[in-house]
């Protein structure tokens, strides 16, 4: 009680100092880290401003867009704001995303999410963090956890266009991932809502998927059906300056399918035609670039078909195209296919003009790469140095609390009172153990104490059998019990050393008693020993001579007196998960019995008896389980009910 007194007032002085040195260090939480003046961080600027100067940089400078992001992480962490942190991540997975790092991207949005998830779930954060999460996915082939993330977003969406574009990215996913069963029912799902609401927008998508969905079932004349007017719709919008790029990039998706369909059909020219109508398509709308790389695969097919010629012409068009565009890659994909479609012809000159193009496009791709590697790695550096800012900035934090003088005195007393609350708890804990200890020792002494007086009176009263045999001259029952007898008493040894045993073991002690037993008295008992099938004696331990005395005294106390011949059942039985084993005799009753006593034998109690209810005691005290044994009439003048019902449990030892 001292010691517990002694902690609850240590509690009461620790808890002052603990306020006090929180309140110091909340208010000089953004200065003196090193990680901060090292990174030349400003503490003093708005998070949101920094993320909006972010978001207008990246794609054009996102170096510098990384580096508002950490500075904006920076003031997130030490102000301890949460939702800022989180936002902090979203735009980090954002950039990763423009520069096709996926992977860093997964692990952007799922350090947002780890923050969105638990505290800020119905924040419109929350969304962007999973549907930024699927995408990335969606971009890595792992369709499945872009389904599963998907999931999650389609049960945090209450607005119909958000459910409705969410069924539509399940129904692509799940199409890519060749679900077509899922795909469907997602898509229907999406087409009951955009009808319901009139999303017209979503509606070019929606029939653009479908489009892709019978392409690859190779229902191709129905697909071009959606698709044309996916693409007609779609056009007619760009035309009044309405562009969606989720529509645009699966419609290129569908056109891509189509074209497959047709060539594993061999309708080339449906294809060709499926060709020149993009082209069309992209020229009227001023997409040069499209045009040309429109034309270059158009080529392919023609060569394929033996039509060099008109191939040549549709590649000199993408040349032309291609030469005007600032995109190296699109003109060294289109002159290396005018090359080869000029050597092919025989116009030497022509395909080497053409390569040295080529090859000049080339080394710009070449340089290009060199310097977006450059930059990439560059960026994948600051990336690092952003992950690292949380755990840098929790070092310099307990590095500077270290150097506070101000707080010096009020450490000491926390950790002097800490030491003594330490020291309280665990002077209680061995004091309470070592009691427990002492204890239970007491009480398994007690208990083997108890076990070892078990075998002698157990072997003194089957002795008193043998002499009843040896005293009317039975010499022959005598031998044979005799035989019995040291076969019963090799399984009680045995097993009198055991803490517990098999209740399999104690069945065959309690079978080879009752058979002694009755060869003794034999006109005054009948019995019967009945085991519940649903019982596994094999795994049920229970201590050793738990049952035997309860029988040795219906037979000596109640049977033995019995002028006709008695009745003793023994049945095990399952009840409740409790293993219910009952004693029943017909014999002259506890009443009579007592009765019928000498007067020696009242003032001694039954050894056996009340040495198992001890031991009954003790043992559910120090295994800490629920043995359990009542004694009950029968009926008012005969008779005698032993109730004991054992745990199911098979581990006593631990």
């Amino acid at each position: 009680m001292k010691c517990l007194k002694l902690i609850l007032i240590s509690s009461f002085l620790v808890l002052p100092f603990l306020l006090t040195a929180q309140k110091s260090k909340k208010l000089e939480r953004s200065q003196n880290y090193n990680s901060i003046s090292k990174r030349n961080i400003r503490l003093d600027r708005s998070v949101d401003q920094l993320l909006e100067e972010a978001s207008e940089l990246m794609g054009n400078n996102n170096s510098v867009a990384l580096d508002k992001v950490q500075e904006a992480l920076a003031i997130s962490i030490t102000d301890e704001d949460k939702l800022q942190e989180a936002k902090c991540y979203l735009l980090l997975g954002s950039i990763n995303q423009n520069i096709e790092e996926w992977d860093l991207s997964v692990n952007s949005y799922q350090s947002a999410l780890i923050i969105l998830e638990s505290s800020f779930p119905e924040s419109l954060q929350y969304v962007e963090a999973l549907s930024g999460m699927a995408n990335s996915y969606e971009q890595l082939e792992r369709y499945s956890d872009a389904i599963s993330v998907l999931d999650k977003k389609l049960n945090a969406v209450d607005i119909s266009e958000d459910k409705a574009s969410t069924y539509l990215d399940l129904a692509d996913n799940h199409l890519k991932a060749g679900n077509y069963e899922n795909t469907e029912g997602s898509l229907d799902n999406a087409d009951d809502i955009i009808s319901k609401e009139s999303l017209q927008i979503l509606q070019i998508r929606s029939q653009a998927i479908r489009a892709k969905l019978l392409a690859q079932q190779d229902n191709v004349d129905e697909a071009v059906d959606f698709y044309q007017q996916s693409q007609s719709f779609n056009i007619a919008l760009d035309s009044i300056g309405v562009q969606n790029t989720l529509n645009e990039v699966s419609l290129e998706e569908t056109k891509e399918e189509l074209i497959n369909a047709y060539s594993r059909q061999n309708r080339v020219d449906e294809e060709i035609q499926l060709r020149n109508q993009s082209i069309a398509d992209n020229s009227s709308r001023g997409r040069s670039k499209e045009v040309s790389k429109e034309k270059v695969a158009l080529s392919k097919t023609l060569i394929d078909i033996g039509n060099t010629s008109a191939a040549i012409k549709e590649l000199e068009d993408a040349a032309v195209l291609a030469s005007k565009s600032s995109d190296p890659v699109e003109r060294a994909s289109a002159f290396e296919a005018l090359g080869d479609a000029y050597f092919e012809a025989g116009n030497t000159e022509e395909s080497v003009e053409a390569y040295r193009n080529y090859r000049q496009a080339i080394n710009e791709v070449e340089q290009q790469r060199i310097l977006q590697q450059q930059e990439k790695e560059g960026i994948l550096k600051k990336q690092q140095d952003i992950f690292s800012l949380s755990s840098e900035l929790a070092l310099d934090e307990s590095r500077y609390n270290l150097q506070e003088n101000q707080l010096f005195l009020q450490r000491i007393a926390i950790y002097g009172l800490l030491f003594l609350l330490f020291g309280a708890f665990i002077s209680v804990y061995f004091i309470l153990k070592n009691a427990r200890k002492s204890k239970t020792m007491s009480e398994m002494l007690a208990l083997k104490s108890l076990r070892s007086q078990m075998n002698p009176h157990f072997i003194f009263n089957a002795l008193n059998s043998v002499n009843q045999f040896i005293a009317v001259n039975d010499e022959r029952a005598a031998n044979k019990f005799l035989s019995d007898f040291s076969k019963l008493m090799r399984l009680v040894l045995d097993n009198s050393q055991k803490d517990f045993i098999t209740l399999a073991e104690e069945q065959e002690i309690i079978s080879l008693y009752l058979k002694l037993e009755h060869n003794r008295f034999r006109d005054k008992f009948n019995y019967t020993f009945e085991v519940d099938d649903e019982i596994t004696l094999d795994s049920v331990e229970i201590p050793p001579m738990l049952i035997q005395p309860y029988i040795e005294n219906a037979i000596w106390h109640g049977l033995r007196y019995k002028e006709e011949i008695g009745q003793l059942d023994v049945r095990f039985s399952l009840k409740d998960q409790k293993i219910i084993v009952e004693i029943a005799d017909n014999g002259i009753g506890r009443k009579k019995s007592a009765e019928l006593k000498t007067t020696n034998q009242k003032s001694h109690k039954s050894t056996g008896i009340s040495n198992t209810q001890e031991r009954v005691s003790i043992i559910n005290k120090v295994y800490h389980k629920n043995y359990n044994v009542s004694v009950s009439d029968l009926n008012e003048h005969e008779g005698t009910l032993v109730t004991i019902e054992l745990p199911q449990n098979t581990n006593h030892h631990e």
